[in-house]
């Protein structure tokens, strides 16, 4: 997972792949949902498998297609079939996502400064959105509105609040280059 991102875990001992990643200006998300859910974030991901002994085994999966998975191993991907998964997976995984530059992880009435600044921009760059020129720092309910109407066209919670799965929708939808997505699969 790190590995999408163009990072490696370095090798000393009493540091998670999370906590890592938070030195790195990204942070990590559980989610459950299957499949669809895991299309949803359209990020590289970590499964949880349990096999009917009760073990645990981690899978990165890079890539989906309707019937596929591509998991990064160390000698290359592998394309696995969903149904063979699907018995030993409950459906939870852990994904990494790159909050705002100031590490908020929720904006919304309230917010002023820079972060509102950002937020106006990234969302200026959602193609099909004309652009937010007001320059304002402050999060006002034209912003709100706008939020709430991209939050709607995504099948998000609308709100009005940018929260981590706005975000990392926003971060999709703007074509935000320094993030991965799953790789489709014919």
């Amino acid at each position: 997972l790190l590995a999408s991102w163009g990072l490696t875990l370095p090798q000393w001992q009493g540091m998670t792949a999370c906590e890592f990643a938070a030195t790195q200006g990204l942070r990590c998300r559980q989610a459950s949902g299957g499949w669809n859910k895991l299309r949803f974030y359209d990020r590289p991901a970590v499964i949880w498998l349990d096999n009917e002994n009760g073990e645990q085994r981690y899978l990165a999966v890079i890539g989906l297609s309707q019937q596929q998975a591509l998991v990064a191993q160390q000698n290359g991907p592998l394309q696995v079939p969903l149904t063979r998964l699907e018995d030993d997976w409950s459906g939870k995984f852990e994904l990494l996502w790159r909050p705002p530059p100031n590490g908020d992880t929720l904006i919304g009435s309230g917010s002023r400064g820079e972060i509102v600044l950002w937020l106006r921009k990234l969302v200026s760059n959602v193609p099909g959105w004309p652009p937010d020129d007001s320059g304002s720092e402050v999060f006002d309910a034209t912003l709100r509105e706008r939020i709430r109407g991209f939050q709607q066209q995504h099948g998000l919670v609308a709100d009005g609040i940018v929260g981590p799965e706005t975000l990392i929708q926003l971060n999709s939808a703007a074509l935000t280059v320094d993030v991965p997505r799953l790789q489709t699969l014919p």
